[in-house]
């Protein structure tokens, strides 16, 4: 959907496959008010805050280096996508990510991407954590000032080159243990 606004209302039901708001050139507008439940994946290219509830098995992937701020409830038990070349970001609260959702940072395939997600309060708890592939490093998971925890609940797998800090991100911080690193 890459209109300037979407006119509907009432919610959003994705049965399956992806439903993108927005185009490559970040043109269109965020779902409007409702809950959004999610069987399939919910794409969006454009930049501002996505306070729908969303739940379901299915995944929200933000692409084309838009900034998305979630807030609102998010439940849905599919993986956390954050894509774009120059540099998508998505922050939120720890309260405000899915505790089901592997978060996926970059290109897993090779391209070289730079995304940030940004942790701004409490602790979150993640199913996995994919950062890059295997040959380009760049991307970021940032926490808010304090005391800094993620809750491992999957494996863990970046790029060849480990991000500063990469160290703490170990099985010991894993639970339930064991979980792999690699």
């Amino acid at each position: 959907l890459s209109g300037l606004g979407n006119g509907y209302s009432g919610g959003t039901e994705i049965s399956d496959g992806t439903l993108q708001f927005g185009d490559a050139a970040g043109n269109g507008a965020l779902p409007p008010a409702g809950t959004i439940n999610v069987n399939g994946t919910l794409a969006t290219t454009i930049s501002g805050t996505l306070a729908n509830d969303v739940s379901g098995p299915g995944g929200v992937t933000i692409r084309s280096n838009a900034s998305v701020t979630f807030s609102g409830a998010k439940n849905y038990t599919g993986p956390t996508v954050v894509r774009g070349t120059v540099g998508s970001t998505l922050s939120t609260t720890a309260a405000s990510y899915p505790p089901g959702s592997r978060l996926v940072l970059g290109n897993q395939a090779g391209a070289a991407e730079r995304v940030t997600v940004e942790f701004t309060a409490g602790h979150p708890v993640l199913s996995g954590l994919y950062a890059g592939d295997h040959s380009t490093p760049g991307d970021f998971v940032n926490f808010s000032a304090g005391d800094p925890e993620v809750i491992l609940l999957g494996h863990v797998r970046h790029g060849s080159s480990r991000p500063a800090g990469s160290s703490a991100l170990s099985s010991r911080h894993c639970s339930p243990a064991p979980c792999g690193v690699s």
